[in-house]
Parts: structure tokens; C-alpha cells; sequence
């Protein structure tokens, strides 16, 4: 899985990787992708684990619509990252792997937060 460091930098990378996409020119334009980006984050950060990697699947196939492909570019390894923590804390260790694996292509040298994420994901 990913590893984590005392260091915070990998999670300082990772937040504002994720806030240059999230931030939107006018903030009364946010696009439904990152509406639901949001949506499974929060579900995630408050445990509703499978209500969450739903959500990540309703980005995952609005992102792949025509018309989303640059969108879909920055979406991919979060969308992965997001179902690894989801998969993780449901203990499906295997499944959560792969993605963590698939998020790892893109920020290698990312670390966790103990205190942002749940265990199983950390370890």
C-alpha cells in the first residue's frame, strides 16, 4: 500500500494537485465533476465507505464521457486513490491495492497522513 512518513510533503503535494483542479474560475460554475468529487470525498472522510466508492463510480463514468477527456486526465488517479481508501476501510485489501497502484503512477512519491486517513489505508 502507500507508505507514510512523518513528514507531511507527500500530502502537501497531493492537496494541491487536487486543488488545482478544484478550483474553479467562478465559484458559482463548478462543474458536476467536481460536485461529485466533493460528494465522495466527504463520504469518504465520514466513513460512508460504500456510499462513497458509488459516487466515485458516477464520476468514473461521467468522466469518461466525450467532452471530459482533459478532465478525465486529472480525475483518473484521484478517482483510484479515493476507491483505494474506500476499498481499504472495507477490507478488501486486494481490491484497494490495485488502486493505490494505479494512483501511484501519477504522485510516486505520495505519502499519507495517518491522522487524515482510515488504518487499513494507511497501511
Amino acid at each position: 500500500m502507500i507508505r507514510t512518513f512523518a513528514g507531511g510533503s507527500g500530502v502537501l503535494l497531493f492537496l494541491l494537485s487536487l486543488s488545482g483542479f478544484l478550483s474553479p474560475i467562478d465559484a458559482h460554475a463548478q462543474s458536476p465533476l467536481s460536485d461529485l468529487f466533493q460528494q465522495g470525498k466527504a463520504e469518504s472522510k465520514l466513513g460512508s465507505y460504500e456510499v462513497s466508492l458509488a459516487t466515485f463510480q458516477k464520476l468514473d463514468e461521467l468522466s469518461r464521457q466525450p467532452g471530459n477527456e482533459s478532465e478525465r486526465v486529472k480525475l483518473e488517479p484521484l478517482i483510484a486513490f479515493y476507491r483505494g481508501v474506500n476499498l481499504a476501510a472495507l477490507g478488501q485489501k486486494e481490491a484497494a491495492k490495485k488502486e493505490f497502484e494505479t494512483y501511484l503512477v501519477s504522485f510516486p512519491a505520495a505519502r499519507l497522513d495517518p491522522a487524515m486517513f482510515p488504518k487499513a489505508a494507511v497501511e
